[in-house]
């Protein structure tokens, strides 16, 4: 699909919007354009106040000095992050029902999909659920996309909280797509204890369940057990399998893109 340049600008801001933060590479893998034709883009938005330009890509214009909790996470590990969405992406089949965390790798698995049908997402991030209704009004899938309600976490974007929880409650999911904080022998963690919670349920009313984690992660503890690993049908992640692992789940080692 081919856009025109007021289409690519108005997909640009769009982004900007949603994540405080857009990048050469995804943009022009999304839009279909060589990176130079994205660059173009970036000055003049630039030259008519639009964003402010920084390296790798931009911000908003007001977003100079100081990045939100959210937008730095994003940029960790960015290339690893997408390869591993990339992979995901892959297991989602037309009809599925699917969830989506807060995480700033499932986020990606939107940008990814193509030819999907009827699907439903299911998401408590504020980002995601823009990506995936991007995916359905550029036609590269149909279905609908459920943001789930709660108390927003500004600084993560995310809902959480017992309405989110009780929202849930009645679901049932045939993938869910998770982030982690950190993975070590058995167990799973992540940061905020809210967010962790709705992890934990995507995890108990899911068929299959699949945990995206970048290298960083590996070995790692953090604040908040979401639950064992034993529980997911694969971990994927961007690192050979060590000699001393144990087996608790199908070891998916993604490489670079």
């Amino acid at each position: 699909m081919m856009y025109s340049k007021v289409e690519r600008w108005h997909y640009i801001e769009k982004r900007l919007t949603a994540e405080g933060r857009v990048h050469v590479a995804s943009l022009a893998e999304v839009l279909g354009v060589v990176p130079e034709t994205v660059r173009r883009d970036l000055v003049e938005l630039e030259a008519e106040g639009k964003l402010h330009r920084v390296h790798g890509g931009a911000v908003p214009k007001h977003i100079v000095q100081k990045e939100l909790a959210y937008v730095r996470k994003l940029e960790i590990e960015y290339e690893a992050k997408r390869a591993i969405a990339k992979y995901a992406a892959t297991l989602i089949r037309s009809g599925d029902v699917i969830a989506i965390d807060t995480g700033t790798t499932t986020v990606h698995i939107a940008d990814f999909i193509s030819e999907i049908e009827r699907l439903t997402v299911i998401t408590n991030s504020l980002p995601a659920a823009l990506r995936w209704s991007d995916a359905i009004e550029e036609g590269r899938m149909t279905g609908e996309v459920i943001l789930l309600g709660g108390t927003l976490h500004t600084a993560q974007r995310a809902v959480s909280g017992m309405v989110t929880l009780e929202q849930l409650r009645p679901m049932v999911i045939d993938h869910a797509f998770l982030s982690c904080g950190g993975v070590k022998d058995n167990r799973l963690y992540d940061y905020e204890m809210n967010e962790s919670l709705v992890s934990g349920r995507f995890i108990r009313q899911s068929r299959h369940r699949w945990i995206l984690a970048d290298a960083t992660k590996w070995n790692h503890v953090s604040f908040y057990e979401v639950g064992l690993l034993q529980d997911a049908d694969g971990l994927l992640i961007n690192a050979p399998e060590p000699n001393d692992w144990n087996g608790y789940t199908k070891w998916i080692e993604i490489g670079g893109e």
